[in-house]
């Protein structure tokens, strides 16, 4: 090309007289918009024009020119046509809507031109376009340099990180599940216990009612021997009123999984596009990798936390609510008991209703017991005479047995209770038994 002749000149030299019944392609194809808006102004050209242009749609779309009329008007209509529409015709507009740099190839006999169509925002309102042509034998040269210019940068590294994160991302996921089922867990318990609790309310406040009735059908001597004991059945009423409020184990279901952040291929593509060191690179990437990698642990540990929580307010709300008051049953038939052995035996004629006043610590044992196998919660077995267990016993107090070795349970004091997991194969500890240790003089 040379240097002095215009873009239009250089395009209209290449096209000579022998070149015209050749075809070309065009790599861009126009708009659904654009050809629209061509067909409705082809309706409008005189029989010329509508040839004219016929010519140009045949050569572009590589179609055969069949019709008469317009091979002899091709000599010097296609040249002039291609000219008019690589140039004036190429609207503002239409560079507007270019996204990014165009490639346009016409293919001809003699010679390939590659026009580059580069859009320059000077500002708002104006755009300039550069025409520029390169001889065949540089094409391959310029598609390749497209090539490198699109292919990722530092891929290695790329590809490294993504399979560490990958890895570290299924291992977190999985921690994160087990903690979304212990959360599901202590959340259910809560709600079983408080439904349970519930349900009784009714059945629990009938049997006090009637131990109250009989209470006070006894003769006015027994009314006040037995008064202390059926406040300590009313105060039992009281503090189940009070489980009943709380609001220590109302938790919400949080069990559902979270997202976590991952590394993308993009994410990291954009993170290092201007680096042209691959130590600094592998810096970015490192620091990228590091920081997701945080966000992910905390929220494990977040859920973790969580689930810990629950937990605790579960075994706290049941230790320090619910089984005082089946210590305060059980104690309570106690005393009653031996209230009843003492009494002089004139009084056998009331032996029914102590019989029944009695029955009423069996069936708030029996509730309260069956309140605490549906949360999985069980009496601890105490060997009694066998070696002390510190892990499952407390020690009450220590007294000499002749009859045991030292360090042997004696007696047992307090119930001691253990609860079941899904995730553990042995029961768990709620409350160790209180228990008398023997310890026998070594002299």
């Amino acid at each position: 090309m040379n240097p002095e002749e215009s873009p239009e000149q250089a395009v209209s030299t290449s096209l000579s007289s022998s070149e015209l019944d050749s075809t070309a392609t065009i790599g861009e194809e126009l708009s659904e918009q654009q050809a629209h808006s061509a067909e409705e102004q082809s309706s409008s050209l005189s029989t010329e024009e509508r040839i004219h242009d016929a010519t140009l749609d045949s050569c572009l779309e590589q179609k055969p020119l069949t019709h008469p009329e317009v091979i002899a008007e091709s000599d010097g209509l296609i040249q002039e046509k291609i000219n008019k529409t690589t140039l004036s015709e190429i609207s503002p507009l239409e560079i507007q809507n270019l996204q990014e740099a165009s490639i346009i190839r016409l293919v001809l006999p003699t010679q390939t031109l590659l026009v580059k169509i580069e859009k320059q925002i000077i500002n708002e309102e104006e755009e300039t376009i550069t025409l520029a042509t390169e001889e065949p034998e540089k094409i391959p040269q310029r598609e390749s340099l497209l090539d490198e210019q699109s292919e990722i940068k530092f891929p290695d590294l790329i590809e490294q990180a993504l399979a560490k994160d990958k890895a570290e991302l299924e291992q977190d996921k999985q921690e994160l599940k087990i903690h979304a089922q212990k959360i599901q867990q202590w959340t259910q318990r809560g709600k079983t216990l408080k439904q349970t609790l519930k349900a009784n309310e009714e059945r629990i406040e009938q049997i006090l009612s009637d131990s109250r009735k009989i209470q006070g059908s006894l003769p006015h001597h027994l009314q006040e021997q037995f008064q202390g004991r059926q406040q300590g059945l009313d105060l039992i009423g009281k503090m189940l009123n009070r489980l009943l409020e709380s609001t220590e184990i109302d938790t919400d279901d949080n069990s559902e999984l979270l997202e976590l952040p991952s590394l993308s291929q993009p994410d990291l593509m954009t993170l290092i596009e201007a680096e042209q060191l691959e130590q600094s690179a592998e810096k970015l990437i490192k620091n990228k990798s590091k920081e997701v990698g945080i966000q992910r642990w905390q929220l494990v540990t977040q859920q973790r936390d969580l689930a810990e929580q629950y937990r605790k307010n579960w075994l706290h709300f049941v230790e320090r609510k619910v089984l005082p008051i089946l210590d305060g049953i059980n104690e309570g038939q106690q005393h009653a008991e031996t209230l009843i052995s003492q009494l002089p035996k004139d009084n056998a004629e009331q032996e029914d209703n102590f019989k029944h006043w009695l029955q009423t610590y069996s069936d708030l044992q029996e509730l309260f017991s069956q309140l605490l196998r549906d949360i999985k919660v069980y009496p601890m077995q105490v060997n009694i005479g066998k070696s002390m267990d510190y892990l499952r016993y407390e020690p009450f107090d220590v007294q000499p047995d002749s009859t045991l070795n030292n360090e042997c349970v004696k007696e047992e004091i307090r119930q001691g209770y253990e609860y079941e997991i899904e995730t553990e194969k042995e029961p768990l500890v709620l409350r160790p038994a209180l228990v008398v240790v023997v310890k026998n003089d070594q002299g």
